[in-house]
Formats: C-alpha cells, sequence, structure tokens
C-alpha cells in the first residue's frame, strides 16, 4: 500500500490541477461568450446600415419622380392634370 504522504500528495494535485483547468475553461467560454456578443452587435449593425441603404434609395428614387412632372405650361409635354396633382401633393 502506497504511504499516506503520496496519497496526499496525488490528491491535492489533482485538486489544484482541476481547479486551475476550470478557472482556464471558465476564462475561455467567457472571452468566446463576449466575441460572440460583439459580432452579433456587428451583425445587427451591419444590417442597420443596409436597410438604411434601401430606405434612401427608395425614398431618393420617390422624389426623382416627383421631379419628373413638367409644370411649366408653355411645354409641350405639360400635362395639366399631373402639374395639379403634383401641386396638391399627390403622385401623377
Amino acid at each position: 500500500m502506497a504511504s499516506s504522504n503520496t496519497v496526499n500528495v496525488i490528491r491535492y494535485s489533482a485538486l489544484i490541477f482541476g481547479v486551475a483547468y476550470g478557472f482556464l475553461h471558465n476564462r475561455t467560454l467567457h472571452k468566446e461568450a463576449a466575441d460572440q456578443g460583439l459580432q452579433n452587435k456587428l451583425h445587427k449593425r451591419e444590417e442597420l446600415i443596409a436597410e438604411a441603404k434601401r430606405q434612401f434609395a427608395a425614398n431618393k428614387a420617390a422624389k426623382q419622380e416627383e421631379k419628373n412632372v413638367i409644370t411649366d405650361p408653355s411645354s409641350d409635354k405639360f400635362d395639366l392634370e399631373a402639374a395639379i396633382k403634383h401641386w396638391a401633393g399627390e403622385k401623377a
């Protein structure tokens, strides 16, 4: 049978190794969770930027369509109905 001192050394060595491993593993898990949270924030920000770009393009296209209405009565392409709708704030 092994001496009592050898058993105690092995027991406490295993305990210290287990505590150190648990600490390092916990630290790794927390770091990965923080990195994943950062990635989620960046992905959400990219989605918001893309949505804002789509909205801006849609608004710009709508304003461009409004500018296509000819409001000069002396023009050959003048459309009275479209001009009145434009002045009233409606789309032609």
